[in-house]
């Protein structure tokens, strides 16, 4: 039986029970802006001492997030997804 889907997943970010992961793929209109967030990526990273796994392009970002201290996803594994979100520039690009 699966699980629902938990209520504190960004509704962007794909949510997968087995494995548990979130991933999430960001577009930009070139790459300057996707420079822009891998650099934003990476300090994040430093700072909550997390690093996602990533691969990225030209004009995308793709962002996997493992639990981080259990073998669950849990809450700070969702705060730490909205937080990247948070990266994404304010302009209008198309977002998946």
């Amino acid at each position: 039986m699966r699980k629902e889907r938990p209520s504190g997943v960004p509704p962007e970010w794909q949510w997968r029970e087995r494995p548990p992961l979130l991933s999430r793929r960001f577009q930009f209109s070139g790459y300057s802006a996707t420079r822009d967030f891998l650099d934003g990526l990476t300090s994040l990273s430093e700072e909550s001492g997390y690093y996602p796994d990533t691969s990225f392009g030209t004009n995308y970002v793709n962002v996997t997030i493992h639990p981080s201290s259990s073998e669950q996803l849990e809450q700070k594994d969702f705060d730490l997804a909205v937080r990247i979100d948070a990266l994404m520039p304010l302009s209008p690009v198309a977002q998946k």
